[in-house]
């Protein structure tokens, strides 16, 4: 009997879910690499990796293989999963696992066909692939087979994903491959520009998810530790929301010109449907204060937020498996 599984790879984390017992695996998608002139071994993976973003090693590099929605090496994403389904499985030969991965809807054939080949070279032959913006759609109870056009916007890790989903397909989609880890970069940024100071990604995630915000007069403030620039040691200094937005809101306004454009593709009567459906946002960003309103008055249309949204993508895949 054929064992069937759910896999998301995700720019931030790797999730994947198994028939009937939902998600069985969902770390960091990050690998940690030790060497020079390019040659490289790894020596950590997942939660492992991720403890090492924050720590100087000479000669080592931490990374994900999934970036800006495209598998950016196939080999060392083969890797990964062979790591991810030694975690799930002790001694079930590969070869009797079917799986689905769910892939950007915005990308080449090309490119969807690494997903596969990453796979194949993991061990497991029988694969295929849904698009993951229709296992978002899932995820909040929405019937994708559905005639009634709806959009959603699901914004994760490395990519956003847009797609205006009806009778088992999309209408329009389009693959945005900037995210959350983009806004990390450039918290990062400013951090480094406005309080001269270094931090870290792990830290600018935190001030992201803490005190992120798109409401122009917000007064959330967060202290935060780095490497203060002047006098090269440790630090800390107060952080406030209003210049986290100035470094966030540029991938936000890409982000609408994305759905407008995916908007602009479609008949003037559908059109008209996905206008009066409103918008879904997914996705892990989407605890950042203000999104809703921030759609709304940039789109002029209700904006509803998914209940799962940072694990969106895997649960709506346990329910196609």
């Amino acid at each position: 009997m054929k064992l069937q599984l759910g896999i998301d790879f995700g720019g931030s984390y790797v999730s994947i879910c198994k028939k009937g017992e939902g998600i069985v695996f969902k770390e960091p998608s990050l690998i940690s690499v030790k060497g020079k002139n390019s040659k490289y071994h790894i020596i950590a993976m997942g939660n492992e990796a991720k403890k090492n973003q924050s720590k100087i090693f000479e000669n080592t590099l931490v990374f994900s293989p999934f970036s800006e929605a495209l598998v950016k090496s196939v080999d060392y994403a083969s890797s990964y999963l062979k790591y991810a389904l030694a975690k799930i499985f002790k001694s079930v030969p590969y070869s009797k696992i079917n799986c689905t991965v769910a892939v950007p809807s915005g990308i080449s054939q090309e490119e969807e066909n690494k997903y596969l080949q990453v796979c194949n070279i993991a061990g497991i032959k029988n694969a295929k692939t849904v698009k993951s913006i229709i296992c978002t759609g899932i995820s909040c109870r929405i019937n994708p087979a559905n005639a009634f056009p709806m959009l959603i916007a699901d914004i994760g890790g490395s990519k956003t994903d847009v797609g205006i989903v009806s009778n088992n397909s999309i209408l329009q989609g389009a693959t945005l491959g900037l995210g959350g880890t983009s806004m990390d970069n450039s918290i990062v940024e400013i951090v480094r520009k406005k309080y001269n100071m270094e931090i870290d990604e792990p830290t600018a995630e935190m001030i992201k998810k803490n005190i992120g915000s798109l409401y122009s007069n917000d007064t959330l403030k967060l202290e935060v530790v780095g490497l203060d620039l002047s006098t090269e040691a440790p630090n800390s200094t107060v952080v406030y929301s209003k210049d986290i937005r100035e470094s966030i809101l540029p991938y936000f306004e890409e982000i609408v010109k994305i759905i407008k454009a995916t908007l602009a593709e479609l008949k003037e009567d559908e059109e008209e449907l996905v206008l009066k459906n409103g918008l879904i946002l997914s996705g892990g960003i989407i605890g950042i204060s203000g999104i809703e309103k921030y759609f709304v008055d940039k789109l002029g249309l209700k904006t509803i937020t998914n209940d799962y949204a940072e694990n969106a993508v895997v649960i709506g895949l346990s329910k196609v498996i």
